[in-house]
């Protein structure tokens, strides 16, 4: 009867102590806002541009000389618009405010799935700005 009684009691225990660990586990990960996904990677293609003009210099960055690359992280929706633009390497003298203007003014053909559905994805881009 011990040993019956031993077992329920660990049993239950383990049903108890379980159920609020799993609960806790859910809400330290919620559920994305919305499924970005990372262009080609698992099956997922790329967004081909398909309206890129060149970003203008800023009288700061011209003044200044300034040459170089602004690297951006962005969003392309399912309908080839871009959204999230983020300055991951700027140049400074107001060329990355220039670049993320002009980049969100970009058209994509939006990437899709294995199943040929477009989806959201974040993609790198570059925005260079040469004086000659």
């Amino acid at each position: 009867m011990a040993r019956v009684h031993l077992a329920l009691t660990i049993f239950l225990m383990a049903l108890f102590c379980a159920a609020p660990c799993r609960a806790q586990d859910q809400r330290s990960n919620p559920p994305p806002k919305d499924d970005v996904k990372t262009a080609g990677r698992d099956g997922v293609g790329v967004p081909q541009c398909t309206y890129c003009p060149p970003a203008e210099y800023s009288d700061k960055g011209r003044k200044a000389k300034i040459q170089g690359t602004v690297a951006l992280s962005i969003v392309v929706d399912t309908d080839g618009s871009v959204r999230d633009a983020t300055v991951t390497k700027p140049l400074g003298y107001g060329l990355d405010e220039s670049a993320v203007k002009t980049v969100k003014k970009w058209r994509f053909k939006p990437a899709v799935d294995r199943d040929g559905d477009p989806v959201p994805v974040k993609v790198a881009v570059q925005v260079s700005f040469h004086l000659y």
